[in-house]
């Protein structure tokens, strides 16, 4: 009986081998979403472009529902402008100390975050990308181009993020589906000419008239925006030129000249209705706008009511002050994370000439700011701070906000092993 046990077990061993562990062992998910069965139409690639657009999106996230704790922090992005030329740090949130202190080490929250959040994106176009070149159930001929230009755009968009922060970079172009650990740095110059190309495709392949795409969607114009940026960092001036003003001389762009949007009729001007909420985008009569990422709550393809928090990080602690109370037209309850250096703003008119719309009384108001050292700070519990402040920065939906400031190169290479 054992002979004949021990036969039978080596039989079904034999067949087994025969047959490979693949068609027992390997896993077909049909019940959830995974590449195999999602980039199988131009459908499924609409559903991985979404989740390209959201993961650009999470880079500003802060203390959100739905896996917005992409840095796990309150202030990402406001830590990257602490102890550069634009501002210095108010209250001393934990998460920005290091930044303001400048005692940052490679163990920072943020400093690995920002890696994280770039190669997270990189990761899902480089995906898109292998799989568009399997797809070939596509509804329409062009399909297959504008979801690798939509990919290719955001790669270039993280590695951007990633040169500027921290100089030399691995470059990963690929899926990579074993597990390395024996990454080494991509000099940033390599790194940069392989963004130009993604742009470059980017470009050809968009939709070119930003009036017939989904609100928040790429065109071409957003991809030569960020070319031209890109050729700048390459030192490529008269090219950084000619894509500038292929933007400018598109017909589909101007400054904004006459009153628009929600608060047209009432106290303001035209500079202070670009940044009112629901102006950002075409449909609301900016034109402006070149690219708009979509944070607003409760608006199609929007964030959670607590994804985006920059505007709280300007906005001074006005509610301690007796007799204030919260309120949507000062703010909401400002943080008070950043402080201003003097230079920009001034004791009077600041960097901008006296009679630029940018000083009007609807764009900044200076009282309430006493000058401490080199540097303005809200007196957040003086009888002196009659009206709020308003600092009115590129928005977060806003058309500039593929542009970031020009960091110090590279500001966290200092601080990587």
């Amino acid at each position: 009986m054992k002979n004949y046990i021990s036969k039978a077990t080596l039989a079904l061993l034999v067949a087994l081998s025969a047959t490979g562990c693949s068609d027992f062992l390997d896993e077909k998910l049909k019940s959830e979403l995974a590449p195999d069965n999602t980039y199988t139409s131009s459908y499924g690639f609409e559903v991985g472009s979404t989740g390209l657009y959201a993961e650009a999106r999470s880079e500003y996230n802060t203390w959100g529902e739905n896996g917005a704790f992409m840095h796990n922090a309150a202030c990402p992005y406001e830590a990257l402008q602490i102890a550069t030329d634009l501002a210095t740090m108010g209250t001393k949130d934990g998460s920005i100390q290091p930044f303001g202190f400048l005692t940052l080490t490679p163990n920072t929250g943020i400093v690995g975050s920002y890696w994280n959040w770039a190669y997270s994106l990189i990761a899902g176009a480089n995906e898109m990308l292998k799989y568009s070149e399997i797809n070939t159930n596509w509804d329409n001929s062009t399909d297959k181009a504008l979801y690798q230009a939509e990919s290719r755009f955001f790669r270039a968009y993280a590695y951007r993020t990633l040169v500027y922060l921290y100089g030399d970079v691995p470059y990963v172009d690929k899926i990579q589906d074993q597990f390395r650990i024996d990454f080494t740095r991509t000099p940033k110059e390599e790194v940069i000419a392989h963004m130009v190309e993604d742009l470059q495709f980017a470009v050809e392949n968009l939709p070119t008239d930003p009036d017939a795409v989904k609100v928040g969607k790429l065109t071409k114009w957003a991809a030569e925006h960020l070319l031209s940026e890109v050729y700048l960092m390459q030192g490529d001036y008269a090219k950084a030129e000619t894509a500038a003003e292929n933007v400018i001389n598109s017909g589909y762009f101007h400054l904004m000249e006459d009153r628009f949007g929600e608060k047209a009729k009432a106290n303001g001007d035209v500079f202070s209705d670009l940044f009112v909420e629901n102006n950002q985008n075409r449909t609301s009569g900016n034109m402006e706008s070149i690219w708009v990422m979509q944070f607003e709550y409760n608006t199609t393809g929007g964030g959670t009511n607590s994804d985006d928090w920059t505007r709280r990080a300007w906005e001074p602690k006005y509610f301690e002050i007796t007799g204030f109370v919260l309120a949507d037209s000062l703010g909401g309850r400002g943080l008070s994370q950043l402080v201003p250096m003097k230079w920009w703003i001034g004791e009077d008119t600041g960097f901008f000439d006296e009679e630029d719309i940018r000083n009007s009384e609807y764009n900044i108001n200076v009282t309430g700011i006493t000058t401490t050292r080199t540097c303005p700070t809200f007196m957040v519990k003086s009888h002196d701070y009659r009206r709020n402040m308003v600092y009115h920065l590129p928005s977060l939906s806003g058309s500039d906000k593929i542009l970031l400031w020009p960091f110090r190169k590279p500001f966290f290479d200092r601080f990587l092993p």
